[in-house]
């Protein structure tokens, strides 16, 4: 009689099983990732126990509002299941309440229980619909199955407050939605026009700017225009005043005694107004 032997696969999420595979995860799972961005994410999926090819950990780079890249790490809800469960004080948890469903609700509310001390205990908390939102143009899941989504976001804060430790620096996938959305925003908030020499409009509100602060000429204005190419549209009359101030009565001065009028070459020795509102 033969007996069959029957090897069982180590199925342990560790440094060194995935720093074995790392190229393979740089190429698949953590594309662009930085070599220190890479090891952070193997360590961080080391630490939680995920399995980045089980989809139960992904790699995410979010834009900043100064252009620059930002590194998160995410999971599903499932992932955030299990590693409560792999504490054994996991206990379950309630199903999300909300305070109402039609068209969407506003906020959700959910439950999780937690053994402390052999007692079990409730984290509770609540995830608004303003706060997670990503918006039209992103939430397309999020409008076809309002309550899921925002459901899974509360569900994820409550699991978060039970197991802080096992949960740090960790988030579900429905609760970084939003992130981009923030960052485009903050984006065109910053977006400011700056002034174009060779726009009419530009120019005539440099114009009426430039009078207002008792530049009268063209050959002001136009000297004016030259030096304030570039900087935004909604400082130019605080920068002809402040122009205006610092060298109109030097300017006429000088005119006086060279006994030439206030004309454009007058301006050549000053430098570009640095006004802020």
């Amino acid at each position: 009689m033969t007996e069959a032997i029957v090897v069982k696969q180590s199925t342990e999420i560790t440094v060194e099983s995935l720093n074995s595979k790392k190229d393979l995860i740089k190429r698949t799972i953590a594309k662009g990732a930085t070599d220190d961005e890479l090891q952070l994410f193997i360590l961080m999926a080391a630490r939680k126990g995920l399995d980045p090819f089980g989809n139960e950990i992904y790699f995410t780079k979010h834009r900043n509002k100064d252009g620059s890249e930002k590194m998160t790490v995410i999971t599903g809800i499932g992932g955030y299941r299990k590693i409560a469960d792999r504490t054994g004080k996991y206990a379950g948890n309630d199903e999300p309440v909300f305070d109402k469903e039609d068209p969407r609700p506003s906020k959700a509310t959910v439950t999780v229980w937690k053994l402390v001390g052999g007692v079990r205990c409730p984290f509770t908390a609540t995830a608004r619909w303003k706060e997670y939102y990503p918006g039209d143009t992103k939430g397309f899941k999020w409008n076809q199955s309002p309550c899921l989504m925002l459901g899974k976001c509360a569900e994820a804060l409550a699991l978060r407050k039970a197991f802080p430790d096992e949960m740090s620096g960790l988030y579900v996938k429905e609760e970084m939605d939003q992130v981009e959305r923030i960052v485009e925003i903050k984006q065109v908030q910053s977006a400011k026009p700056t002034y174009d020499k060779e726009n009419n409009e530009h120019k005539k509100v440099l114009r009426d700017s430039a009078k207002n602060a008792g530049l009268m000429e063209p050959e002001h204005w136009k000297k004016l225009s030259d030096l304030c190419h570039g900087i935004e549209m909604e400082l130019i009359p605080a920068a002809c005043k402040e122009f205006a101030d610092n060298n109109l009565a030097e300017m006429a001065a000088k005119a006086r005694t060279e006994q030439k009028p206030l004309t454009a070459g007058i301006f050549d020795e000053f430098e570009q107004p640095t006004a802020t509102v």
